[in-house]
């Protein structure tokens, strides 16, 4: 396996043309800033997408994609799927104090959909105390959140409680 960490593979196609996680997570950043312009929260946008395949950059996901396309691979790190998107929700947990939760909703649901809080396999309880691939070959840059956010303008509907939770939730 090259020392290059990447997004996606390439069918038939040598991994020097495979496109580089840290251009991908950029440009997945950018876009989701742009989208979240609308909502006044483009700082929550660009984290959701720089931290959304965090999980990429362990070892046992580069193991799995050179190995499903047909390369060398780690086989002693090669897992078969790797989960990609808890890494980056559990980031945001860790990192994002306290609102990290929202963030993590959005990231843990990327493939998956919104999950519920608890209760289920699924939940992004669960998801938050899953066992994960280490991300250690993320840089930096990837993993700091360039400045505390604030938290999001929300306009609820105080006089209807479930539709204010609910409101929260999307």
């Amino acid at each position: 396996m090259s020392d290059s960490v990447y997004a996606h593979s390439v069918a038939d196609s040598h991994p020097d043309s495979w496109e580089p996680l840290e251009v991908h997570l950029r440009n997945v950043a950018r876009l989701s800033s742009g989208f979240a312009e609308d909502l006044r929260v483009p700082q929550w946008g660009s984290l959701a997408g720089q931290w959304h395949d965090l999980g990429k950059y362990s070892a046992a996901f580069q193991a799995y994609l050179h190995k499903e396309n047909g390369f060398e691979a780690h086989l002693e790190q090669y897992k078969g799927r790797v989960d990609h998107s808890t890494a980056g929700a559990q980031h945001a947990v860790a990192v994002v104090k306290p609102w990290g939760r929202l963030l993590a909703y959005v990231i843990a649901g990327h493939h998956a959909g919104l999950a519920d809080a608890s209760g289920s396999a699924s939940s992004l309880d669960e998801r938050l105390d899953k066992s994960i691939e280490p991300y250690n070959a993320a840089p930096p840059e990837v993993l700091d959140a360039d400045e505390p956010l604030n938290p999001p303008p929300l306009a609820i509907d105080q006089g209807d409680e479930t539709r204010g939770a609910f409101q929260v939730a999307l």
